[in-house]
């Protein structure tokens, strides 16, 4: 699954960025997280 965002500002990147990644759970068969490390959003606003 890919996921693509828009957003006016950088922090609202940042927000939409966390609110995908805490909405989103892929989980294996083994009950393992299978989604990517997440991106520290905070860097974008810095």
């Amino acid at each position: 699954m890919r996921v693509f965002a828009v957003a006016g500002t950088k922090k609202d990147l940042g927000s939409v960025m966390d609110m995908i990644h805490n909405t989103i759970k892929v989980i294996s068969e083994n009950g393992e997280n299978m989604l990517l490390q997440t991106f520290d959003t905070q860097e974008l606003v810095e």
